[in-house]
């Protein structure tokens, strides 16, 4: 699946039903997420798109194979902030 636009919160519900749907009907064991076309990051989106991920996986697909440049680097900004917090 390509995402395409800026990740937000919108942008991962608009997917997410046809991403379900296909990802059931198909008998798949595995998912692409392919995250070049994205835009602007927000954490909404992110917490978003990290949800589905887990959904899938809940859904038994073995693996959820991710192109994600852009949205790995924000992840890894988030959690350096986080840890700076907490210390």
């Amino acid at each position: 699946m390509l995402l395409f636009g800026n990740l937000d919160e919108e942008l991962i519900s608009q997917n997410k039903k046809r991403v379900m749907e296909k990802s059931q009907q198909g008998d798949y064991l595995e998912v692409l997420l392919d995250s070049n076309g994205v835009g602007d990051l927000t954490n909404e989106g992110v917490e978003a798109f990290v949800a589905l991920v887990k959904e899938l996986q809940l859904m038994g697909l073995q693996r959820v194979l991710l192109e994600l440049s852009r949205i790995m680097h924000f992840i890894l900004i988030i959690q350096k902030q986080f840890r700076m917090f907490r210390s």
